[in-house]
């Protein structure tokens, strides 16, 4: 008796060992799932961001972000390009209430329909005209640029805007 009662100890210790491992690496995970949103949000829209807290905490919700002098014109120019081809995603609600993470996840979730829409206006090219690449909208949006004049006066057409 005294040696199943050692046994059924064990296990049960066993059992409670192998939870909490389970638990500890799931929060992990989470935590690194998060960290990776703040990324790419401030990879995508160049928001400043202070890493300090975190440093301390380690919790990816203390890292603060705010919006860099170069944030607006990337926006600006996302929501251009959405008013003129509405499948390029803009969040409108998560901006206005500068729900970067949101808005990063909503430019990552949207990338596939703007890779779409630059291979849908390309079909209309000439065919010696050389191609765009997928990510021209993303170039858009990013650099305010378009390596391809076929796609660049299209989208000039359509009341977008570019540097001079």
């Amino acid at each position: 008796m005294n040696k199943k009662f050692l046994i059924s100890i064990i296990i049960i210790l066993i059992l409670i060992s192998t939870t909490a491992i389970f638990l500890l690496n799931s929060q992990e995970t989470v935590s690194e799932n998060e960290l990776d949103k703040y990324e790419s949000a401030i990879t995508i829209f160049y928001l400043n961001a202070d890493y300090s807290s975190y440093e301390e905490t380690n919790d990816p919700q203390d890292i603060k972000v705010e919006p860099s002098n170069v944030t607006e014109s990337i926006v600006e120019r996302w929501r251009a390009l959405t008013e003129a081809y509405p499948e390029a995603g803009y969040p409108v609600e998560a901006v206005e209430q500068e729900d970067w993470l949101k808005a990063g996840e909503r430019y990552l979730q949207t990338n596939g329909n703007r890779s779409q829409l630059v291979s849908d206006i390309s079909e209309t090219f000439p065919e010696e005209s050389p191609q765009p690449v997928a990510r021209s909208f993303n170039d858009y949006i990013q650099l305010g640029e378009v390596f391809n004049e076929e796609l660049k006066e299209r989208m000039i057409e359509e009341g977008l805007e570019f540097k001079d």
